[in-house]
């Protein structure tokens, strides 16, 4: 998350929040549930420093919503694994 640490540096905590959403996407994609809510922790935080508005309050409950999404998908028992 090095753009993450280069927007901290310059105090752009929209910008550090947008990266680790983005982060957390890219998790989200690979299927990494403790990864997403890793990051929609960190996008919180920083967003909440920059004092930003609905939307991305709503990115990171998407986030959210998505790790657990894959958190119940990968606790399900698969069919191709079956004896």
């Amino acid at each position: 998350m090095i753009c993450v640490s280069a927007a901290l540096a310059a105090e752009d905590f929209n910008n550090a929040g947008r990266r680790a959403y983005e982060a957390g996407w890219v998790h989200a994609l690979r299927g990494q549930a403790a990864q997403v809510l890793a990051c929609a922790q960190i996008a919180e935080v920083h967003w909440n420093n920059a004092q930003v508005g609905a939307r991305e309050r709503a990115d990171v409950s998407r986030l959210r919503g998505i790790a657990i999404n894959w958190e119940e998908i990968l606790s399900l028992p698969s069919p191709f694994f079956v004896r």
